[in-house]
């Protein structure tokens, strides 16, 4: 009775926020804001594990989301005066916010491994306990996004509040709830299976909050601002003036969101921060080791741990995704209810926790950026990405046929295939923004809207990537013995030196003997491992010998990349300091440069002769 009354209209409330100062919300947003469902978002880390890691890394899906309803509050505010030819309504201003607000209510516990990790690991597990029971699955096996529970989230969150009256007092209806919802989506292939997109807006406002054409939305532009202001770091872009200087134009026949011709550097340099954000923060692999050992505790604990859903019915944590009562309660506080069970089957999930508490994390055995995926030798998936299964199969045998009298499972090993790019994988986003010049924007017919174009990556700058993804291989060990963890690396220098074709070169190794490492030696069906000691290294060659100083060097010769070509050998240098070493596996050719050749080379420093390397990889011995 008291939600069905009529409520006075309020004036916009003030947020203190540390990003954008302070920013009103409208009254219906701060309605939307008080309600558990929304106030959940305050128990979820931004960036999951990377906390671990960073130490002021420490906010929350909350503040974010009040950020998003603020810029795209000012996006369309700005187009609105800007552009009065739209006729944006009061109806549409306050839906955008509004899908701004509520555009994060779907993520779940460690942010985006939740559903990238989790949710897979725990229904593949149930799904083979249940199938070696000979029984049907009892859980769902249909991918999920956190778009889709952020929809579902937003009209759980409604009704369970009462807030139709107040959608009804500020001239929304349920049409109005269906378009924030499209708004959240942004394309009718991120909907829901259950869910009609009935593309009810205009196309450019779709470019607001969730812009999956291109990547530029107000998503983005307030978390590389926060995560780098919270993470220590530095963006290079201007938001606030790419916004002032964007337009609705007709680019390709709709309207879409532009930008003025002189922005073309800016907007590189916000997909540039984007790359960069995720190569020194969101993807660090102490994080990431952490990361994972927290989703595997939660794995362990999903058939043990249980919240109130709707009904009066409890869900397990990977089916709480498809009841938004029991999501409700799943926040990253679920780890806190896993270490205070009292239950004797929690005690594998307990442990795991306790490691990552006292940071004993899975020891790091080694990364590669591979090459262009053009080039690869080793298996891909149908999607055309590494196979960390079936890489994880190849390294074990290696691990197998090393370890004496012992034999470990793809289960002692963690391979993660990073993708690191602009956001539209191995395609160049630019090539779908549109771009208006100022004659075109101050000369528009009453009524008409400017005509958009591409601008050529070469007329921006000579100085762009060709490339606009980076493909890397991380590998972990989750066996802490020294030799599992030898041999583990061992595994991993012997499937680059197979697999990752280069052109580098570096110097011939020196004729000193290994001291405490085993090398790798090659042979006619590939390369095996030569431990310390062995009779066979004496025979092996210079190519197997290295300096006995404090830089030590190993080397691997390998079969050549492709039939026919000279001959290769891979060589990897350790770096030993006080307690870990870095290496860098080179490939050259093994016949002797001749003098003609060497004085047209020209002589390379440390540095450039370090960066023609063709990868790096490190090994904690911690």
């Amino acid at each position: 009775a008291r939600m069905e009354q009529a409520r006075p209209r309020r004036k916009p409330k003030l947020f203190n926020d540390a990003v954008h100062g302070h920013i009103p919300l409208e009254p219906l947003c701060v309605e939307i804001v008080d309600t558990p469902e929304f106030q959940r978002l305050r128990d979820l880390k931004q960036l999951g594990g990377c906390y671990l890691v960073f130490p002021t890394a420490s906010h929350n899906r909350f503040e974010h989301s009040l950020g998003v309803c603020y810029l795209s509050g000012r996006m369309i505010d700005h187009l609105a005066d800007s552009q009065p030819e739209l006729k944006i309504t009061d109806e549409e201003r306050l839906c955008v916010r509004i899908a701004g607000l509520c555009h994060d209510l779907g993520h779940g516990p460690l942010s985006h491994a939740f559903e990238s990790t989790f949710l897979p690991a725990a229904r593949a597990r149930r799904a083979a306990r249940e199938a070696a029971a000979g029984v049907g699955s009892s859980g769902s096996a249909a991918a999920w996004k956190h778009e889709w529970a952020s929809v579902r989230m937003l009209e759980h969150l409604v009704r369970k509040n009462g807030l139709l009256a107040s959608f009804r007092e500020n001239g929304l209806t349920e049409r109005s709830l269906h378009l924030i919802q499209e708004l959240i989506l942004g394309d009718e292939e991120e909907a829901p299976p259950e869910f009609e997109f009935k593309s009810l807006g205009r196309r450019f406002l779709y470019d607001i909050v969730a812009n999956k054409a291109n990547g530029i939305d107000t998503d983005k532009g307030d978390y590389f601002m926060r995560d780098a202001q919270m993470l220590g770091m530095r963006v290079g872009y201007d938001w606030g003036r790419m916004l002032k200087l964007a337009r609705v134009a007709d680019f390709e026949g709709a309207q879409r969101i532009c930008f003025q011709e002189k922005e073309a550097w800016q907007l590189y340099e916000l997909f540039h921060s984007r790359y960069t954000l995720h190569k020194r923060a969101y993807q660090h692999r102490v994080g990431k080791a952490a990361e994972t050992m927290l989703v595997e505790a939660l794995v362990l604990a999903d058939d043990f741990l249980t919240l109130p859903g709707a009904g009066g019915t409890r869900c397990r944590v990977s089916d709480c995704v498809e009841d938004m009562e029991a999501y409700t309660h799943l926040s990253d506080s679920v780890f806190a209810l896993i270490e205070t069970s009292d239950k004797p089957e929690m005690r594998p999930a307990q442990e795991l926790i306790g490691r990552v508490k006292r940071r004993q994390l899975y020891p790091f055995v080694g990364q590669i950026v591979l090459p262009p995926p053009k080039t690869w030798l080793f298996d891909v998936t149908p999607r055309g990405r590494v196979d960390a299964v079936k890489v994880a199969s190849e390294l074990v045998a290696f691990m197998n046929a090393t370890l004496e009298g012992q034999s470990v499972s793809t289960d002692a090993i963690v391979v993660d295939a990073l993708r690191l790019n602009y956001g539209q994988g191995a395609s160049n986003p630019m090539e779908n923004v549109g771009f208006i010049s100022r004659k075109d924007e101050s000369s528009e017919v009453a009524g008409a809207l400017p005509v958009a174009f591409r601008i050529a990556k070469d007329h921006v700058s000579a100085l762009l990537p060709n490339h606009f993804e980076e493909n890397t291989l991380r590998v972990f060990c989750k066996d802490d013995a020294p030799k599992v963890r030898a041999a583990a690396l061992a595994a991993f220098q012997r499937w680059c030196a197979r697999y990752v074709p280069s052109t580098g070169r570096s110097p011939p190794a020196s004729s000193s003997a290994h001291a405490d490492s085993g090398r790798l030696e090659g042979t006619s069906a590939g390369c095996r491992s030569v431990p310390p000691g062995d009779p066979a290294a004496a025979a092996a060659g210079p190519a197997a010998k290295c300096t006995g100083s404090p830089e030590r060097r190993m080397s691997a010769p390998c079969t050549p990349a492709n039939p026919g070509s000279a001959p290769a050998t891979a060589h990897a240098s350790i770096h030993r300091g006080n307690s870990s070493c870095r290496m860098s596996p080179i490939f050259e050719d093994s016949e002797p440069e001749s003098p003609a050749r060497a004085s047209k080379r020209p002589r390379e420093g440390k540095d450039e002769s370090a960066r023609r390397r063709p990868a790096m990889f490190s090994f904690s011995q911690a």
